[in-house]
């Protein structure tokens, strides 16, 4: 029964913490001065599994980013992110478009984002 209340315990905390970690989507980074979009453009397709400050070093993200029609960018994300020892699945359908015309500065909408999940469903 104690293991039950505390696996019972652990999954709710466990999902209160993704909660709170997917709803901080705001940047507090510069934007690149010498950003150079169609450069970025040309890298497709690609793969990051390095994160230098952040809470969760063990992760893996496959991004695919394209520029359409009317000048905006759209990218797909597809995650594996280790929370407290349980690897949870999400994926985000994004749109943006550059801020202002300030290079390297773009604002993003969050069309879609599929809830996560644990890489067993």
């Amino acid at each position: 029964m104690k293991m039950l209340i505390a696996v019972t315990i652990f999954g709710i905390l466990t999902n209160s913490f993704a909660e709170v970690y997917f709803e901080n989507r705001n940047c507090h980074r510069n934007a690149m001065a010498d950003f150079k979009l169609d450069q970025y453009l040309k890298i497709q397709h690609a793969y990051v599994t390095h994160v230098k400050d952040g809470v969760n070093s063990q992760f893996c993200r496959e991004v695919n980013t394209t520029k359409q029609s009317d000048g905006s960018i759209k990218t797909i994300t597809e995650s594996y992110d280790e929370l407290f020892g349980e690897t949870l699945h999400y994926k985000m359908y994004c749109n943006g478009n550059q801020t202002n015309g300030k290079k390297g500065e773009f604002f993003f909408r969050l069309q879609q984002c599929k809830r996560p999940k644990r890489k067993s469903e």
